[in-house]
């Protein structure tokens, strides 16, 4: 019981993406926020590598910069600077990687607890755009052609309603923008610094899978990546979020040796309701509900991550890492995601789908635990 009251402290609210430019694919992490008192900011920036064309070496084309709430502990800071490096080495480093489409990055460390220093550190942020990359600023919310800004000073790009924003990967290098927008919350250190380094993994696994669709446009890129299939315009999680929650689960527990992380989690993400309202837990939801790809954000977003999650666990668990790996890198020749998830898998996503919710149904608990890797 303990540990699912844990994570409902954690994922009680959802919180929506950061524009950083019109048209941006928006990455979201559920995350909780409160807001307290006032601060001005600081700026931390991480080595930067010369960019060198042609190279294998990802680090070749490094370029990362931290901004930071000057609120914000060392210790934070080191949790960030140390899972960003922890990812780029598992994901980054394969020579089928697109490393030119993986960089510039952009990461705000907020700070949660306090709504003041996220309003400056909007406008420290839109002073390095607008120096550092005018394009950028022009065609983002910095512009103030395109906020209101409100009565307290923001402007709603780390701020939302008077909270702070939650975690969000935006933007892709592109003609109209120069980077991606890595927005990282806090947490309580004290009790939950896991967080802080798993959060930090899936957001930067997301960056992987973009860096393989960054330049057939906004449309094509939706439906390369599973956000959106065939026709229907609506934003489906379970593919993209499915992938960064189980395996940043997966590879934190690698990190820490300690495995209990992943079981922990993954049965909460099931057996929970993964809310603060006495819903019927995610399992109970799924499976009264539709399809997997067919559950939106809005219609239970914890449906499409968690469900999502394991869904990915599944499939992996028949297929291996290195062909949840693979689905990615194929998508970088603009295959759409019914094809290649067939190609890859070697049947539809929607057979799939049908056999896995059976799997569901008529497993144990120690059933659906045994497919979660122990190393």
């Amino acid at each position: 019981m303990k540990k699912n009251i844990v994570l409902l402290l954690l994922l009680i609210s959802f919180c929506g993406g950061t524009e950083m430019t019109e048209g941006s694919l928006i990455i979201t992490t559920n995350t909780s926020q409160d807001t307290t008192t006032n601060t001005s900011q600081e700026t931390t920036t991480t080595v930067l590598e010369e960019a060198i064309p042609k190279s294998d070496n990802y680090l070749d084309y490094r370029d990362v910069k931290i901004f930071r709430a000057s609120t914000i502990s060392d210790e934070h800071v080191n949790i960030l600077t140390k899972y960003i490096e922890y990812t780029e080495q598992l994901l980054f480093k394969d020579k089928s990687v697109k490393r030119e489409n993986l960089y510039p990055i952009l990461v705000v460390q907020l700070d949660s607890e306090n709504y003041e220093s996220a309003i400056d550190l909007e406008k420290e942020y839109c002073e390095y755009l607008k120096e550092e990359y005018p394009s950028t600023f022009n065609n983002s919310r910095c512009n103030p052609r395109n906020h209101n800004k409100e009565d307290d000073g923001s402007i709603g790009l780390f701020t939302d309603g008077g909270r702070v924003s939650g975690s969000s990967i935006s933007g892709t290098p592109s003609d109209r923008e120069c980077c991606y927008l890595f927005i990282n919350g806090s947490f309580d250190l004290s009790w939950d610094s896991r967080s802080q380094a798993y959060v930090t993994i899936h957001e930067m696994y997301h960056i992987f899978q973009l860096s393989n669709v960054v330049g057939f446009g906004y449309d094509l890129e939706q439906k390369i990546t599973g956000k959106r299939i065939g026709n229907d315009e609506r934003d489906k999680p379970f593919w993209m979020e499915g992938y960064a929650t189980y395996f940043s689960h997966l590879y934190y527990s690698r990190d820490i040796n300690d495995f209990s992380h992943l079981q922990n989690e993954m049965y909460g993400g099931l057996f929970s309701c993964y809310c603060g309202d006495n819903q019927p837990t995610i399992k109970e939801r799924y499976l009264s509900g539709p399809e997997l790809y067919n559950v939106t954000w809005e219609s239970d977003w914890a449906v499409g991550y968690q469900v999502g999650a394991w869904f990915i666990a599944y499939l992996t668990n028949i297929h291996g890492e290195q062909t949840m790996y693979d689905f990615w890198i194929n998508s970088q020749t603009g295959i759409l995601f019914p094809e290649n998830f067939q190609n890859t898998f070697g049947k539809d996503y929607i057979t799939y789908e049908e056999e896995f919710r059976n799997f569901i149904i008529n497993s144990s608990e120690d059933e659906l635990m045994s497919i979660l890797p122990n190393s």
